[in-house]
């Protein structure tokens, strides 16, 4: 069942990265929430939400995404970047 929802998330986040390739970034946001429904516990989901929060001028939400991806995952350095940037 965990492979049956990790894949199904995985489309997912790879229809919210063309989505967001195309500057369609509410769209986005929707495709990495659901994988975030679907499998909580990747840091790269909320990595990905973060940065589309970020592209929306949702600073704050981006922030929380950000903090949740590197609790998730200390070594998830691409996100702490952003952070930064906020």
């Amino acid at each position: 069942m965990l492979d049956y929802f990790r894949n199904n998330a995985e489309n997912l986040k790879k229809n919210g990265n063309e989505l967001y390739k195309q500057k369609k970034y509410r769209e986005a946001l929707e495709m990495y929430s659901e994988a975030i429904r679907l499998l909580p516990t990747c840091a790269a989901y909320y990595g990905n939400r973060s940065a589309t929060y970020m592209m929306l001028n949702k600073f704050t939400d981006a922030l929380e995404d950000a903090k949740q991806a590197t609790s998730i995952d200390k070594e998830f350095t691409k996100v702490g970047i952003s952070v930064c940037l906020l």
